[in-house]
């Protein structure tokens, strides 16, 4: 059996597009909860027949257009706005590296608007999948939307226990790319996902630790190890680094 047969599947792609549009027109809730329910269980049921593989399932909503969706797509201002709580616990007010790190991240949220829309889980890394009566079931997708193409590839491979998934990550990015077709210049946006994801989930964690939910913490030292990767692949100042690690350390990590 092929392990990319007939990729990207139209059972998701006509699946996924269809759900999208009733969860933008419909009122009511129960037929809304069952065009999701619907569209995961056609989803599912190519992994559990082995007709196709994740990548093959992604390939599907990554077709689908931007009509009638829930959310609005994600823009400049949206991403900084996520940044500033990473900024917010890295940079203490009068730092001297303030006007360094906040430029870095006012370019990175301009560069990250630019990249080419695909319909994104937004949060589709490992905690989120799960497998059940043989099949792979994803959860937490309230926030999708359409979103850069390579942001749902960064949640996968540099969150939580998604590092483990493979052996050979480049490999993974390399087939797909070429499977769902990311334009040149993949690599580049790819890593800036990967930075600004890695800082903006600190961010959240070190947030949600000062309120008092300090279980997330465990979690930091991984994220900021990713994300220092991919802001060193990416040249970035040497004080947005100290930054990520001084965040790190506030973490106790």
């Amino acid at each position: 059996m092929q392990p990319y047969a007939c990729l990207p599947s139209m059972h998701v792609t006509l699946t996924a597009y269809p759900c999208c549009v009733a969860l933008s027109v419909l009122r009511t809730r129960w037929v809304k909860t069952l065009s999701v329910v619907g569209a995961l269980l056609i989803a599912i049921s190519t992994l559990t027949l082995k007709e196709h593989y994740v990548l093959d399932t992604l390939a599907g909503f990554q077709l689908c257009p931007a009509y009638g969706l829930p959310n609005p797509p994600f823009d400049g201002p949206f991403w900084r706005r996520e940044l500033a709580v990473f900024e917010r616990f890295a940079r203490p007010d009068g730092h001297r590296d303030g006007p360094t790190v906040s430029g870095f991240l006012d370019e990175l949220a301009r560069r990250l608007a630019t990249h080419p829309s695909r319909l994104v889980h937004r949060d589709f890394h490992v905690n989120n999948l799960f497998w059940h009566a043989g099949g792979v079931w994803a959860v937490d997708f309230q926030d999708m939307r359409y979103g850069p193409d390579t942001y749902d590839a960064v949640s996968l491979l540099r969150e939580r226990a998604g590092v483990y998934l493979t052996g050979d990550p480049a490999r993974w990015l390399e087939t797909a790319a070429r499977r769902l077709g990311w334009p040149d210049g993949w690599r580049d946006r790819f890593l800036e996902c990967a930075a600004q994801r890695g800082l903006k989930v600190v961010g959240t964690f070190l947030r949600l630790k000062a309120e008092g939910r300090g279980r997330y913490s465990a979690w930091v030292a991984d994220v900021a190890r990713q994300a220092e990767a991919a802001l060193r692949s990416l040249a970035s100042p040497p004080a947005v680094v100290e930054a990520l690690r001084r965040a790190a350390s506030d973490a106790g990590v």
